[in-house]
């Protein structure tokens, strides 16, 4: 009974111990494997980041380099149309030197030509009221003639001065000389007897009741004299200046107008809706230096290139704008791949 009692208590020892193994096998496991799957997570967690902050540097790098990029062609391209637009309205206002000059040498006519020098002598110097009157209807018809074989001109007319004259208005139209006379170009030109006076355009003309004209006038001295005895209106059609500016555009947006020193709308590339106006940028005050030249500005309540450029035969100038958006739109291009 004793031998049974000690071999069952050394069976039960013998199996405590090996549960006891087991148990501390699974437990080494167990910990062995919490163990290896901690460094994975770590390992893990160092590539991710490792990885985000490679793209987060070549985005940045990506998006640096288009910046750069943007302004970049931003700044050449809007250097290379303001030159462009610049260019472009410089032409024109040459084209458009060339017509004034035009007019302005078919006003001289008066002064050089002696046929026409001594038709107006006899008006002056008739030796009666029957003879005057002939020598101003021949002086009449050769103005007439005159209008007829010059496009551009609508009317011409002389009006009297001296008082050796009579008060006849001679051309073509209809002029009224109590008007004319209380006109300030008409007084302008008595002022300088060596330089014709540009007159804006009349909307009506200078007839009323018409088409809108431009006007040059010129004080004619007595041949071998030195007093004015009439002034010479040339009444110019603004077709013939229109025809020029028809199409002149230096960019969607933008502006092409004819500009007197009170930057008033003497002509528009747009059409004769503008005629009269105002210009929305002062070009009178910011185009002080030089004959031509551009500036930013925003009073038209746009960003805008203002471009000018002063005519050789007139007080006026050409003028056009362009908002600075349109100068870079191309540009806009590679600043929108890029984000």
């Amino acid at each position: 009974m004793g031998n049974r009692l000690a071999q069952w208590k050394e069976k039960r020892k013998n199996k405590d111990n090996a549960n006891s193994g087991d148990t501390g096998g699974e437990q080494a496991a167990a910990k062995a494997g919490r163990t290896g799957r901690l460094s994975l997570n770590i390992v893990r967690s160092v590539g991710l980041k490792l990885f985000l902050t490679f793209f987060a540097g070549i985005l940045a790098c990506v998006l640096l380099m288009g910046y750069f990029s943007y302004q970049i062609s931003k700044s050449v391209i809007e250097s290379k149309v303001s030159e462009s637009s610049q260019a472009t309205l410089k032409q024109l206002s040459d084209k458009l030197d060339l017509v004034f000059d035009k007019f302005n040498d078919f006003s001289l006519q008066f002064v050089a030509d002696v046929t026409l020098q001594n038709m107006i002598g006899s008006t002056m110097y008739a030796s009666d009221d029957s003879a005057r009157t002939n020598a101003e209807r021949e002086l009449n018809n050769k103005l007439q003639s005159m209008v007829l074989g010059t496009s551009g001109v609508e009317n011409l007319n002389l009006i009297p001065v001296s008082s050796k004259l009579s008060e006849r208005v001679l051309g073509t139209g209809k002029l009224e000389l109590e008007k004319v006379q209380q006109a300030a170009w008409y007084q302008e030109a008595l002022k300088d007897l060596n330089q014709g006076v540009w007159i804006p355009t009349q909307p009506t003309g200078f007839q009323n009741g018409g088409n809108p004209t431009l006007g040059l006038a010129r004080a004619l001295r007595e041949p071998g004299g030195t007093d004015p005895i009439y002034v010479v209106l040339i009444e110019i059609q603004d077709r013939a200046i229109q025809d020029q500016l028809q199409g002149a555009q230096l960019g969607e947006g933008g502006t092409v107008s004819i500009l007197d020193s009170q930057d008033g709308i003497l002509l528009d590339a747009s059409g004769r809706d503008m005629i009269g106006g105002k210009s929305a940028v002062a070009f009178s005050t910011q185009a002080k230096d030089g004959d031509s030249g551009m500036f930013v500005t925003d009073e038209s309540g746009t960003k805008s290139l203002a471009i000018y450029n002063r005519f050789k035969s007139n007080p006026w100038m050409a003028a056009g704008t362009i908002p600075v958006g349109e100068l870079v739109k191309d540009a806009r291009k590679i600043y929108n791949l890029t984000v």
